[in-house]
């Protein structure tokens, strides 16, 4: 903890130090921004090397005003230990399967309640949570099979697929893909839609804007890297469960791509759109200018989570409510 604590510091100073010089990294980046990005890089470098286990004991719960305002209740769907959240007293119909990141390693139920909770908040939803299973003690398919069993659940307690909307950032967003194509292989009906936030299609890591200079996400190669083989072999790469790049995108419900301009997924989040696209899958896809990797997580710190998160909440307002609705905002 001495040595994140450090880590964390002299990033914080440093970041202040060149500013205070340079001016900001971005030009637009506020203060708030700059430290965000410099102290989140500074830690995943020094415990990017970390088993699996270790990052997960100091993964941090965002227990903020949304989920505090919310009533939260542990429950399994297909067996999966999950979260729902919904409004005190209220009874929705619309819901949410929620697969948060994490590098499939070490991201939990718990690190990511605020970000849920504020989808969740805007609009008359119930949220699950799902907590599926992690490398090592369970590498490649075993989260896989978990959303799947999870999705199960839900339709098996009564939940009509209509009024599902899946969601999931980074690898969650991977978890989506992966889901609605096993949906598809196992001829089960399709969630209303899909939101993918900074997804990781492909287990390669193959995009060009891995190398951009300057380099100013947080998230850098080396760091998803070292996540990623704790999850997945090289000889799996080009799995299309793995990496959903790979496989037939045709016939995917509407679906939601936020993604941010210098995040070091970026081409590949670009080449995952094009696919989708060509596939005749209804898109909307933003790129939001100057954010780094998952900038949703950061709500309460800055105005782009809330306004993205915001948006987020709209569709699948619109998309599980009505289940003709299909996005033609192909902007971005």
């Amino acid at each position: 903890m001495i040595q994140i604590l450090l880590a964390g510091l002299s990033a914080l100073f440093g970041a202040t130090f060149r500013r205070l010089r340079h001016g900001p990294s971005s030009p637009n980046w506020s203060w708030r921004l700059e430290w965000i990005v410099a102290v989140q890089r500074a830690v995943l470098t020094t415990t990017m090397d970390w088993p699996p286990e270790r990052l997960r004991a100091l993964t941090l719960s965002r227990i903020g005003s949304r989920a505090r305002a919310l009533e939260l209740e542990d429950e399994e769907l297909g067996g999966v230990p999950c979260e729902r959240s919904k409004r005190p007293g209220s009874d929705p119909e619309q819901h949410l399967l929620y697969l948060h990141g994490g590098g499939f390693t070490f991201g939990s139920i718990a690190s990511h309640r605020e970000l849920v909770s504020t989808i969740v908040s805007a609009g008359d939803l119930c949220g699950h949570s799902v907590g599926y299973r992690q490398p090592p003690e369970d590498p490649f398919p075993a989260a896989v099979d978990d959303v799947v069993a999870a999705y199960r659940g839900l339709l098996e307690s009564g939940v009509p697929a209509e009024r599902i909307a899946i969601a999931g950032d980074s690898a969650g967003g991977n978890l989506c893909l992966a889901l609605i194509l096993r949906l598809k292989s196992e001829d089960l009906p399709q969630p209303a839609s899909a939101t993918l936030i900074c997804p990781a299609p492909d287990m390669a890591l193959s995009g060009a804007s891995w190398n951009t200079e300057p380099f100013l996400d947080y998230l850098t190669r080396p760091i998803a890297k070292a996540w990623l083989d704790h999850y997945v072999d090289a000889a799996q790469y080009a799995d299309p469960y793995a990496s959903p790049i790979h496989g037939d995108l045709a016939g995917l419900p509407p679906t939601l791509i936020h993604a941010g301009s210098i995040e070091g997924l970026f081409d590949e989040i670009e080449q995952l759109a094009e696919k989708l696209r060509a596939a005749g899958v209804p898109l909307t896809y933003r790129v939001a200018p100057e954010m780094p990797h998952v900038w949703h997580l950061f709500v309460g710190m800055i105005p782009e989570a809330e306004a993205s998160l915001a948006e987020i909440s709209d569709f699948i307002d619109r998309t599980t409510r009505n289940s003709d609705t299909k996005s033609t905002d192909l902007g971005g």
